[in-house]
């Protein structure tokens, strides 16, 4: 990535960083339901902004994309194609965020911290932003 948009990337994040918490701050206190919806979408498109800036500054953008997710299983298997009977690459614990890239069949292809990829049995992530 280039230096000035590696800068401009880090002067972004350092400024909208401080606004997820605040965001988070509005939707625990409004008790409104309707109100309380709204303001956890605004919480969901900063971390999905925060995010984003993440992946450009460590150029870990993905070829293709979904979805921000979360695995929602523990020892959920990496496998390296979308097929039970492909080799597993590692295994995933719950709450690791991962890139949803794509969907085929009953298979999401996912990215990882770090860019590794691979395939797990799609029940076993859920979009988050």
């Amino acid at each position: 990535m280039a230096d000035d948009l590696m800068d401009l990337v880090n002067e972004i994040q350092a400024r909208e960083a401080p606004l997820a918490e605040l965001y988070g701050q509005v939707e625990r206190a409004v008790s409104n339901p309707t109100a309380r919806q709204l303001a956890l979408q605004m919480l969901r498109a900063q971390r999905f902004q925060l995010a984003t800036l993440d992946l450009l500054a460590k150029d870990q953008v993905p070829e293709k994309f979904h979805c921000f997710g979360r695995i929602t299983h523990d020892d959920v298997n990496l496998r390296s194609g979308p097929s039970a009977r492909e080799p597993r690459t590692g295994t995933l614990q719950r709450g690791t965020m991962v890139i949803v890239q794509e969907f085929q069949g009953n298979w999401a292809h996912v990215q990882v911290s770090g860019g590794k990829s691979g395939w797990i049995f799609k029940d076993y992530v859920r979009c988050e932003y």
